[in-house]
């Protein structure tokens, strides 16, 4: 709502912008590197090492059973 009351067209919104830091800017850069590399497009996309070192990628919405599932993977 501030956002919104505070637009006019000399600085259009009401909120201050903040901008990523550099170390921010890499990292989203890094990630996305590995999302092009691996030519998945679905977001969220998760890639982990699970505790029998296999690599899992999970694309899109998981759900609580799916979370759940992932965890019991990746907890020691």
């Amino acid at each position: 709502m501030k956002n919104e009351r505070g637009f006019n067209m000399e600085h259009f919104g009401g909120l201050h912008e903040v901008l990523p830091s550099p170390a921010t800017e890499k990292a989203l850069e890094e990630n996305l590197a590995i999302l092009r590399a691996t030519e998945l497009v679905a977001t969220p996309t998760l890639i982990y090492r699970s505790r029998q070192g296999k690599i899992v990628i999970l694309r899109g919405r998981l759900g609580k059973d799916g979370i759940r599932s992932m965890l019991r993977d990746i907890a020691p």
